[in-house]
């Protein structure tokens, strides 16, 4: 118990610095930082305007999201998969990392003008598109399913969003189903996913990796409409392994019935709310290509899980 509180205050602590620099840090400078060079002499009245450096600071977060995932495949493996990184002990997942890295950069590229229109397949749309592929197949190898096709949606919609043609929308499609079918052809849980959730297929495997889903079922029948007891989950503490992780939902319908779980998702329709209000109000293309993308994240992760 002292071991979870302190992993989550620490996550904690981490989420309120990211919501800080959120707040305090201007969100043009996650695509570009203006540097001025205090050391350059200003010769021959030199416009003060080439004085400055755009640090290109979504590739760099780009750089540094695909060495993590690199990386990351060099490690154990937990539950069959190289998803986990450990740094001075903190243990964190580099895909999901990725995937905003991948909505900062992919909502600064859109936003940015270009000799090429974004219409042109070859020297507009494909360059954007590249780095995303080759994050998502960085994470494919680990392998996670579910934040892979995250981030493939989330590339359709913020293509769609700058208004990419729909014949090369139709392209992040067939990469996808490209991608899928490989990861079903290649690696057994997904295939044992997919067979369990939309062939409704049953074998002794699927039955055995569904034990999570008929677990936190379970928790969340019992409760019933109503239901105030905080801490007192009997899935959590004797049935459901990953309570903490994915099923958390599950805990909070055993402890808090129907209700509390209504009030759940109804925060979560708030804030995919706000959020596409705030996008539909930006006046700048990044601010509004960057709202669309976190809170579709946002969304489809709460959706899914």
């Amino acid at each position: 118990t002292t071991h979870v509180l302190f992993d989550q205050t620490i996550r904690c602590l981490i989420a309120i610095g990211f919501l800080l620099a959120g707040i305090f840090i201007p969100y043009q400078y996650y695509g570009s930082f203006p540097f001025r060079n205090p050391f350059r002499k200003n010769e021959f009245n030199e416009n003060e305007n080439k004085k400055v450096t755009n640090i290109p600071v979504a590739k760099i977060l780009l750089f540094v999201a695909g060495l993590l995932l690199i990386t990351v495949l060099f490690t154990n493996k937990i539950n069959n998969t190289h998803r986990w990184l450990s740094i001075f002990g903190f243990r964190f997942q580099p895909s999901e990392f990725a995937r905003y890295v991948l909505i900062i950069y992919l909502s600064w590229r859109l936003a940015q003008k270009s000799e090429y229109s974004i219409h042109n397949f070859v020297w507009g749309f494909l360059p954007k598109l590249l780095p995303v592929l080759g994050i998502i197949g960085l994470i494919i190898l680990e392998p996670h399913f579910s934040v892979s096709t995250i981030i493939f949606g989330l590339s359709f919609i913020l293509f769609f969003f700058a208004r990419a043609r729909v014949v090369h929308l139709m392209f992040i499609v067939f990469v996808f189903f490209f991608a899928g079918s490989m990861m079903y052809l290649n690696f057994k849980h997904v295939r044992d996913r997919i067979d369990r959730k939309i062939f409704h297929r049953d074998s002794s495997a699927i039955s055995s990796a569904n034990y999570q889903i008929q677990q936190s079922l379970i928790g969340i029948g019992t409760a019933g409409f109503f239901r105030f007891a905080p801490g007192e989950s009997k899935q959590r503490d004797l049935f459901l392994p990953e309570a903490k992780g994915d099923f958390i939902y599950a805990i909070i319908g055993e402890e808090y019935g129907f209700v509390g779980s209504a009030v759940i998702v109804l925060l979560f329709f708030t804030l995919v709310y706000r959020g596409l209000k705030i996008a539909t109000r930006s006046q700048d293309e990044f601010a509004k290509l960057l709202a669309i993308g976190i809170t579709a994240s946002l969304g489809i992760q709460a959706f899914v899980n």
